[in-house]
């Protein structure tokens, strides 16, 4: 079940779903799993039968550099500290293969179980190596569960 609403969709989810699925930031992720929490034992459901999932957009960028000329790009309508608090308040995976590694492991810190990944362009083959070749990033994929395409 989708939707980030906590006065009727989260109630309906721990009432009828298998899962939720966000796009919000790391914090919001956490407030909203508490909420998700104490709804089920409320209701008397497990709450860890209630898996989260996070929806982000992503981006692969081959260096830092790259990616500072991206978030500086005029075109956004947005200053670069701008894009960066919309990146973070959203959740979204941009920047290098590191840095989206450190923002997964702290979804996966706060208890997401799966990721639904928006490409907002198509990341070169090298760039996607890097993320497959990263040690945690590998063992925390295979342990998500089902549903997980590697």
């Amino acid at each position: 079940m989708s939707g980030e609403g906590e006065k009727r969709t989260l109630p309906a989810a721990v009432a009828y779903a298998d899962a939720v699925n966000w796009q919000v930031g790391v914090r919001e992720f956490a407030c909203k799993s508490r909420v998700r929490a104490d709804l089920c034992e409320a209701a008397g459901r497990d709450p860890g039968s209630l898996r989260r999932t996070h929806a982000p957009n992503f981006q692969l960028f081959d260096s830092e550099r790259e990616f500072t000329r991206w978030r500086q790009d005029e075109q956004r309508g947005m200053s670069a500290a701008e894009v960066e608090t919309h990146i973070r308040n959203r959740g979204a995976l941009y920047g290098t293969a590191a840095a989206i590694e450190e923002t997964v492991e702290e979804f996966i810190d706060v208890g997401c179980g799966g990721f639904m990944i928006f490409c907002n362009s198509a990341p070169a083959l090298e760039s996607l190596g890097q993320i497959a070749s990263l040690r945690p990033a590998q063992s925390t994929i295979a342990d998500l569960g089902p549903g997980i395409d590697r």
